[in-house]
C-alpha cells in the first residue's frame, strides 16, 4: 500500500503544475498602470510686482477650462474672494504691504487640480 500512495502522489504533481499555470494571478505593479495627472496646476510666474500690486501669468493647461486663484495674507489671515478666469494671467492692485500666499487652481471638465501655492512679499 505504501507504493500505491506514493505513485498517487506523483502523479498528482504534473496536475497541479498544470491547474497552477491557470490560476490568477496577482497584477504586477508598474508606473503604466498609475493614473496620470490629468488636470495639473499652472506653471505660473510674476510678470510685474510694484509696492501694492503683482501680476501673474501661466501657460495654458491642456484641458484646463478656468482657473480660479485667490490670496491669503500672511500677517491677519485675510483670505480673499476667489477669481475664477478663462484666461492666462490676472493682477491683484492696492494690496497693503505684507507675506500672501497666491493660490493657483486648474478646473478641468470633471476635476480640479491641486493647489499652486506662490509666496511672495510685498514691502512699503
Amino acid at each position: 500500500m505504501k507504493n500505491a500512495s506514493k505513485k498517487g502522489w506523483q502523479a498528482l504533481i504534473p496536475v497541479l503544475l498544470l491547474l497552477s499555470m491557470f490560476a490568477p494571478q496577482p497584477a504586477a505593479f508598474s508606473a503604466a498602470t498609475e493614473p496620470a495627472v490629468i488636470c495639473p496646476a499652472p506653471n505660473v510666474s510674476i510678470t510685474e510686482q510694484t509696492l501694492t500690486s503683482i501680476h501673474f501669468a501661466w501657460d495654458q493647461v491642456s484641458g484646463g477650462v478656468v482657473y480660479r486663484v485667490w490670496y491669503v495674507r500672511q500677517e491677519d489671515n485675510y483670505t480673499s474672494s476667489q477669481v475664477t478666469t478663462g484666461g492666462n494671467s490676472i493682477s491683484f492692485s492696492g494690496l497693503p504691504a505684507g507675506t500672501y500666499d497666491f493660490y493657483f487652481v486648474t478646473v478641468c471638465t470633471g476635476e480640479t487640480s491641486t493647489n499652486y501655492i506662490f509666496e511672495d512679499i510685498l514691502m512699503d
